[in-house]
């Protein structure tokens, strides 16, 4: 009696459905399980008021920044951020 053998095809035509079933019931939990504001809440914070003085300045030089970033301008991001650092240091700095 010889040995039987089943070709890959056979066996993957078997093993298909089993593979499947298993993704769809590992998937599936995963995304109707996920809570409904979980995904829009962590990519954009809240409005936030923006502070008077100095910090003002810097907190629109940072957001120029983020934009720039979001949109692969880094020539943009360098100089929003530097503009940012002068005007942290000058916020920083004692009054005279």
């Amino acid at each position: 009696m010889t040995p039987r053998t089943i070709s890959l095809a056979a066996r993957l035509q078997r093993w298909a459905p089993r593979v499947a079933w298993l993704i769809v019931c590992l998937v599936v939990p995963l995304v109707l399980c996920r809570p409904a504001g979980s995904v829009a809440a962590q990519r954009e914070p809240p409005p936030a008021e923006p502070p008077a003085g100095g910090t003002a300045v810097a907190l629109r030089h940072y957001r120029q920044a983020l934009d720039a970033l979001r949109k692969g301008d880094w020539q943009t991001f360098g100089v929003e951020m530097d503009a940012l650092q002068k005007a942290l240091e000058g916020a920083a700095a004692p009054p005279p």
